[in-house]
C-alpha cells in the first residue's frame, strides 16, 4: 500500500479500536496494572499520547538531507524506553478526560501532519530517518502494541484485522536489526514468511523456493513482533534452523526489546 491516505485511514481505526476500549473505564479500572512492568491503563494510554506528540514534533524538522533540530538531537542523545516510561508516568497522572484529551488531539494533528507532508521527506526518529509511510505504520504497530496490553488485562483477545499486514512488514524489514539489537550475528540465510491474515488471505515475504521459513497465523506472528506472546506460546511454525533463529528474536520495532513475555505454564 503506498498511498499515504490509506495507511492514515488504518492508523485512525488502530486509534478508534483503541480508543472504544478504554473511553468509559472508569475509576480503579483506569488504573488496573497491565503486563507491562509498573504501567497501568492509563500509562499506557499517556504514552501514547506523549509519543503521538514526539512524532508530531519530529515531522516539523523532517528534512530531505541531514536532519538538523530538536527532532535529531532527541534521537541521538535520548533513550526513547526511558523517555517513554518517564514521560508516560507524568501524564498519566492527570485527570482521565484529560489524558484521553491529549491523546485525541495530538494524534489528530499527527495524522492530519503524515498527510499533508512531502512523502519524499524523512522524518528524524531515535537515530533513524522514515518516511511519512513508515512512521504511519511504525504509529499503527506500537498503537496495537499497547492496545493487546490493554485487552489482556481486561480479560479480552487482542484486537485483529487486516491491518496486521503492516505490523508483518516492519518485522520482516527488521530482520537484521532483530538480531543486531540482541548482539546477535545476522542470518545468512533468507527466510520465507507464509502467514494467514484474520480475513483468510496470504501474506507472503520472500521468494517460494526459499526453504527456510516462518509458517501460521498473521496474529500469533505480530504478537511475538510486538514481545506480547513467547514463541513458545504460539502454534507458528519455524522451518529451518535460521528460521527458528530468527523466530525467537523477532521484533517488529526499533530499540531494546526487553524482557517479552514468558512462556505460560503448559497444562
Amino acid at each position: 500500500m503506498s498511498d499515504i491516505s490509506e495507511l492514515i485511514d488504518d492508523l485512525r481505526a488502530e486509534w478508534a479500536v483503541t480508543d472504544e476500549l478504554v473511553a468509559h473505564l472508569r475509576g480503579a479500572q483506569w488504573k488496573l496494572a497491565t503486563p507491562s512492568v509498573d504501567w497501568q491503563i492509563r500509562d499506557q494510554i499517556a504514552h501514547l499520547a506523549t509519543t503521538d506528540a514526539a512524532v508530531f514534533t519530529a515531522c516539523k524538522f523532517a528534512d530531505t538531507g541531514a536532519p538538523t533540530g530538536p527532532a535529531e538531537m532527541a534521537g541521538k542523545a535520548i533513550d526513547p524506553t526511558v523517555l517513554g516510561d518517564s514521560s508516560a508516568r507524568l501524564t498519566g497522572r492527570l485527570p482521565r478526560p484529560a489524558v484521553m484529551g491529549m491523546w485525541r488531539g495530538a494524534r489528530n494533528k499527527l495524522a492530519d501532519e503524515l498527510i499533508a507532508m512531502d512523502q519524499q521527506r524523512k522524518i528524524a526518529w531515535f537515530g533513524n530517518l522514515v518516511t511519512p509511510a513508515t512512521m504511519a505504520k511504525m504509529r499503527l504497530m506500537e498503537t496495537w502494541a499497547h492496545t493487546v496490553d490493554i485487552s489482556d488485562t481486561l480479560g479480552r483477545e487482542p484486537a485483529a484485522s487486516e491491518r496486521l499486514r503492516h505490523i508483518a512488514e516492519l518485522a520482516v524489514a527488521n530482520q537484521r536489526y532483530s538480531f543486531e539489537v540482541n548482539d546477535l550475528a545476522p542470518l545468512d540465510e533468507h527466510v520465507r514468511v507464509e502467514l494467514t491474515l484474520p480475513g483468510g488471505e496470504a501474506w507472503v515475504a520472500g521468494p517460494p523456493h526459499i526453504h527456510e521459513r516462518i509458517i501460521g497465523d498473521a496474529l500469533e506472528f505480530c504478537l511475538v513482533a510486538v514481545k506480547r506472546r513467547h514463541p513458545d506460546d504460539t502454534e507458528l511454525q519455524a522451518v529451518g534452523p535460521a528460521a527458528d533463529r530468527w523466530l525467537q528474536v523477532l521484533q517488529a520495532f526499533t530499540g531494546k526489546p526487553g524482557p517479552g513475555r514468558e512462556p505460560r505454564l503448559q497444562q
